[in-house]
């Protein structure tokens, strides 16, 4: 009988060990799975912040880019105003000059 309460004595001792290293484990897993989930919410966030900063430079780049196409096209039409005024000098001016002078 005595061998028997022995062996139960053992086996609880044994239970209680496994128990306390199962709930070691458990709570060390437990704060690993936790510092992940920081470091997900972390990189997450991260993100974000990149995404929305590479949007604010698209944006940016968008509008200047819309600048200097309006800007190329003033600067086509006084290129064109400019080829009209030089015309005219040659057409009009240009002779009535070469007669008053000549």
């Amino acid at each position: 009988m005595k061998e028997l309460q022995s062996r139960l004595y053992c086996l609880s001792v044994e239970r209680d060990t496994s128990l306390s290293i199962l709930n070691e484990m458990r709570q060390a897993l437990e704060a690993r799975m936790h510092a992940v989930q920081e470091e997900i919410r972390a990189v997450e966030l991260e993100k974000l912040e990149k995404e929305e900063s590479a949007q604010v430079a698209l944006a940016q780049q968008k509008d200047m880019m819309e600048k200097v196409v309006e800007e190329s096209k003033i600067l086509q039409q006084e290129a064109e105003e400019n080829a009209k005024v030089a015309i005219l000098l040659e057409v009009v001016l240009f002779p009535v000059l070469f007669k008053l002078g000549g």
